[in-house]
């Protein structure tokens, strides 16, 4: 005979391992789906189809902080990713592009200006993005030095120094 008792399972734990595997599936489905939206997204930027490019960039563009979500994807994905955000020519896209200028690889950053002169001054300085600011002028108040240098470089361009409305004082 052993004296050992054993203690009765409780009622709610078969029902608190349901419930709990319910959650687990939900949360893997969510991210296994997540995974290949952004996978179809990365795909479509690279790729050839202008208008998946241009809808690409904005969906993650949407999604905020496009440099920021591209982090540890190989340099040609974020270049790609630059050159897909020219494409849609509006000052939420400059202000995306312009975060590319602190980029750790050089190639990057130099593309990045390079597309935002392109871009243009009526884009990069005087049009209005979703805070309703300049993307230069947001960048030139950023706190980030490699951002405030780096639209500098741009705004130094040829394209910049010429003045479209001297009687506005640019």
């Amino acid at each position: 005979m052993s004296t050992e008792t054993e203690t009765p399972e409780p009622a709610g734990s078969k029902t608190s391992l349901v419930i709990f595997s319910i959650i687990a599936v939900l949360v893997a489905a969510l991210a296994i789906y997540n995974w290949r939206v952004r996978a179809g997204w990365l795909r479509d930027i690279q790729g050839t189809n202008p208008a998946a490019r241009k809808a690409a960039a904005q969906a993650m563009m949407d999604r905020g902080q496009v440099a920021e979500q591209l982090q540890g994807q190989p340099p040609s994905i974020r270049l790609a990713a630059v050159r897909a955000l020219a494409e849609l020519d509006s000052p939420d896209a400059a202000t995306e592009i312009i975060q590319f200028r602190k980029d750790p690889d050089e190639p990057i950053r130099q593309v990045a200006g390079v597309k935002l002169v392109e871009m243009g001054p009526q884009v990069v300085l005087y049009g209005r993005n979703k805070d309703k600011q300049s993307p230069a002028i947001a960048a030139l108040e950023n706190s980030d030095d490699a951002i405030g240098s780096g639209i500098q470089d741009v705004l130094k361009d040829g394209a910049f120094a010429t003045p479209d409305h001297p009687d506005k004082g640019d």
